[in-house]
């Protein structure tokens, strides 16, 4: 196999000066790395909680787990993990198959209330599962070590590609010695590879396996005419394609790339060279890169096919994860961007710990300077006025004509390996546009296979804002960037991170704190409430609702409870509500000691959609989480707060909310249906019903473009288990007025009655709307409704909940 050495000094990054300034990078990079990876509670990393099920499974069993292809069925701990590239997992099996992990799901127990992907003020459920810091404190054992091992593999995964990154900047710009350092660092400590790099995750592996195989065939590009491509180097360059593609799909990327390199090496050889001697060399060559490659990986890609019928197994990898309702276009894709740049920058835990909005605006900041430098530098090449320092051409080529810059069959051998360099992370953001436009996928750490070169790109765009004349201080902004990265990292795991796993902190159990409304209340022998602080008087649609509880524990229970807050309005209809261990999720009662006292605040999100007005109550209780049986209060004793709650069968009701409209319209909402529809607003004649009685619902619609359709507009009324209590589908107006006859700027007025059906049971029924047309094969097509431009679009929309009882 090629490997990194040479004899040559050209491809030894650097001097001895910058031997030390690498092995600085690499030093702080594994001190931070492996200190992350030792604090971050296990599985609380991005996807943890389903890479490290693969380890073990393969580890105990030596077998693949088979994926089902039915949508929403479960698959086992590893979910959708199954259905990625066995390498990584293989590697970490092999390091703790001797481990004793039979402990896993009693380790590994995931928090039923979670808020992952969900960035809430109070960091609401951040924990994906459940930790007993007994059982996760050094010294490791069991599934925790397992863990942890193979966590510090990952570290390791990571400081190797980091060198890597190095290495290939180096072969990009060997009289630049600047550029290769600076790269490395802000590749090194951008906060959320490094916190990938100390977590169970193959993108640990896939990374330096791109930047290896993309190293080694820029090399040949660069020699490409200047020495005979030895054989053992295509060998070599399939092994190592083979190894990425048998760890990620995104190694597969890399197949057009040998392509590439065969034809330009090929294109190279000498003009005396024959064609049936360069198509045969050619031939040759892809032969030993190909031989690898299907040895290596082929028997997945046939096994995929063999299972699900589709080479990729992409097929099996979203009926378990799920795809969205309706595709995502490049709006879509656009409107998702400040989503996708935390998940570059750092967006930690459950994507749910987010680094503070000013550094995201800081670094989103220095990305569109960098973005603007780029532009700038290919300005100045394509002028001519660049030469090496803007990346793309070689010594003595700087006043070439404009055709030599962008016909590749006359680019010198340096020009076409910056070429090569810069496809790549253009194929991962294409690769990635692919597969976030049908799954939820808008996280920027996707793109990490190309991050040497998304990293270089930061480097070469902010340097160049600095003076050609000052070549001197052409360092300091890749410099300064590296170092406000290292900072970050530094500081986000003890002020950001770790207090997103920590419990809210014991205070004085004497009496009601101050502030606080009284309320002594037991919830059976698991909670008492010892009183409230209700923050929010009124509300809106899209506002929020802000209260404080006061708890006391009265003993440890042999099984999980669970709290809920619900915002109740006209009916008991729910308006909002929370579900959650106490303390945010991080105080299980099974771990609780007797007498314990905190406080925890809880932020209730109106919808955007909320029927208004309406005045909302607060009711609280407890339950068995398994089995949902909530547990029955306590009538309080004659000693405060009595007067200011009222009890249900099994909750405690207290305290009262205005939600009042948010503009001049009632109930406006102005959800868009594809490009041409808003529904304004709404209105229901009756929110809380009995079966055979009927409700009026009306629609105010603005056409907003010429519909090319004609749309059914559905109205439903179901439960949470899709019982349907009444339903309306018809053209607008008992189809006096379908859509394709709407003009822009014009309102239309509709009511639709719906008749609860006889026997309905009672209970909370959503209000659902939808706009469909059929095709001529008898297919529903769905309009895309959403909240705003902005919003995740879907099939359908839920306006409000109503109420029918017996």
């Amino acid at each position: 196999m090629n490997s990194l050495q040479t004899t040559s000094k050209h491809h030894v990054p650097g001097t001895n000066p910058a031997h030390a300034i690498l092995a600085t990078i690499l030093a702080g990079f594994v001190i931070l790395s492996t200190l992350y990876s030792i604090s971050v509670p296990i599985f609380e990393a991005s996807d943890e909680l389903w890479h490290y099920p693969m380890v073990e499974v393969i580890g105990r069993t030596w077998t693949l787990p088979v994926q089902p292809l039915e949508p929403g069925t479960t698959s086992g701990p590893w979910r959708q993990e199954a259905s990625q590239q066995p390498l990584y997992y293989t590697l970490g099996a092999v390091l703790t198959s001797w481990i004793d992990t039979t402990d896993m799901d009693a380790v590994r127990q995931p928090n039923p209330h979670t808020r992952a992907g969900e960035i809430t003020p109070e960091l609401d459920n951040a924990n994906l599962v459940i930790h007993n810091p007994s059982v996760e404190r050094f010294p490791w054992s069991g599934t925790v070590l397992a863990v942890h091992l193979v966590r510090f593999l990952s570290v390791l995964l990571g400081t190797w590609a980091v060198y890597l990154t190095w290495a290939l900047i180096y072969e990009l710009f060997p009289e630049r010695p600047w550029i290769p350092p600076a790269t490395a660092a802000v590749h090194a400590f951008t906060p959320m590879y490094l916190f990938i790099s100390s977590s169970v995750n193959n993108d640990n592996l896939i990374i330096p396996l791109c930047s290896w195989a993309l190293l080694l065939m820029l090399r040949r590009v660069k020699a490409a005419g200047t020495r005979s491509v030895p054989y053992r180097s295509s060998i070599g360059l399939g092994c190592v394609v083979g190894l990425a593609m048998l760890t990620k799909t995104s190694g597969i990327g890399l197949l057009p790339f040998v392509v590439a390199t065969i034809a330009w090496e090929t294109w190279r050889l000498p003009e005396s060279t024959p064609w049936g001697r360069r198509i045969t060399r050619a031939l040759q060559h892809a032969a030993l890169v190909a031989t690898p490659i299907v040895a290596i990986s082929g028997w997945w890609y046939a096994r995929n096919l063999r299972l699900y019928g589709d080479v990729l197994g992409w097929n099996a990898f979203g009926a378990v994860l799920g795809t969205r309702d309706v595709p995502a276009g490049l709006g879509q894709l656009w409107a998702e961007r400040m989503a996708f740049a935390a998940g570059y920058w750092g967006n930690f835990g459950g994507l749910n710990v987010p680094l503070p909005g000013w550094a995201f605006d800081l670094l989103n900041t220095l990305a569109v300077i960098a973005a603007a430098g780029l532009v700038l530098r290919l300005g100045q090449w394509l002028a001519g006025r660049s030469g090496t320092e803007a990346g793309v051409t070689s010594p003595g080529q700087q006043h070439s004509p404009l055709i030599s810059r962008i016909w590749p069959l006359a680019w010198t051998s340096m020009t076409a390996t910056h070429a090569l360099a810069w496809a790549w992370p253009a194929a991962i953001f294409i690769s990635w546009m692919r597969w976030a436009a049908i799954t939820w996928s808008s996280q920027g750490r996707l793109i990490f296979p190309a991050i040497p070169l998304w990293s270089l790109a930061l480097v070469l765009g902010l340097s160049a804002w600095v003076p050609r004349r000052r070549p001197t201080i052409r360092i300091l902004p890749g410099a300064a960037l590296g170092l406000l990265l290292f900072v970050l990292t530094l500081v986000a795991l003890p002020v950001w991170i770790l207090p997103a796993y920590r419990a809210p902190k014991a205070i004085a159990a004497n009496g009601v704190p101050a502030g606080y409304e009284p309320v002594n209340i037991r919830f059976g022998d698991v909670l008492e409430l010892v009183g409230y602080r209700l923050t929010t008087k009124q509300t809106s649609p899209d506002g929020t609702l802000e209260l404080e509880l006061v708890w006391r524990s009265l003993g440890t229970t042999p099984n999980y409870h669970s709290l809920f807050i619900h915002a109740l309005g006209e009916g008991d209809r729910i308006i909002a509500q929370r579900d959650t261990f106490p303390g945010h999720g991080l105080l299980p009662t099974t771990q609780l000691e007797p007498g314990r006292t905190w406080s925890e605040r809880h932020v209730l999100q109106i919808p955007h959609t909320a029927y208004t007005p309406d005045a909302l109550t607060l009711s609280v209780g407890v339950y068995e989480t398994t089995t949902g049986v909530r547990v029955i209060p306590v009538q309080p004793g004659t000693d405060g707060g009595a007067d200011s709650i009222h009890f249900g069968v099994d909750s405690l009701g207290f305290g009262q909310v205005a939600l009042v409209g948010a503009g001049d319209i009632t109930n406006q909402v102005d959800l868009r249906f594809g490009e041409g529809i808003v529904l304004q607003s709404y209105d229901v004649s009756h929110l809380v019903l009995t079966p055979g009685t009927q409700v009026v619902i009306t629609l105010n619609w603005l056409c907003t473009a010429p519909i090319e359709h004609d749309y059914t507009v559905s109205v439903q009324l179901i439960d949470d288990r899709w019982n349907k209590a009444g339903q309306s589908d018809a053209w607008p107006l008992a189809g006096q007025r379908p859509t394709t006859s709407w003009q822009p700027g014009e309102l239309i007025t509709e009511s639709r009655v719906l008749t609860i059906a006889p026997g309905t049971p009672p209970g909370a029924y959503k209000l659902r709307l939808a706009l469909y047309r059929p095709t001529p094969e008898g297919e529903l097509v769905h309009l895309p409704v959403s909240q705003s431009r902005e919003g995740m679009p879907s099939k359908a929309i839920e306006l409000t909940t109503l109420r029918v009882q017996e």
